[in-house]
């Protein structure tokens, strides 16, 4: 009869001593780095969008300062 350890090393789809678990784990760092990297292009995105959204709001309220500074000025 054979004991337990030498059925996890003799059978293929495990990771244990298998050749294919070094490629496995390649892909898995792979998937990992390509998810960090498009998580992070996100989030670069969405600051950019949280500072365009700001720049605007801040031109928005100083345009409509100023126009408001010319209406009592005129007045």
């Amino acid at each position: 009869m054979r004991n337990h350890t030498l059925l996890v090393d003799d059978s293929p789809d495990k990771a244990f001593c298998n050749p294919v678990s070094t490629e496995h784990l390649q892909s898995s760092i792979s998937t990992l780095e390509s998810f960090l990297f498009c998580t992070s292009i996100q989030t670069v995105k969405i600051f950019h969008w949280v500072s365009l959204f700001s720049s605007y709001t801040l031109c928005t309220f100083k345009f409509l300062q100023h126009q408001e500074e010319r209406v009592n000025g005129e007045s």
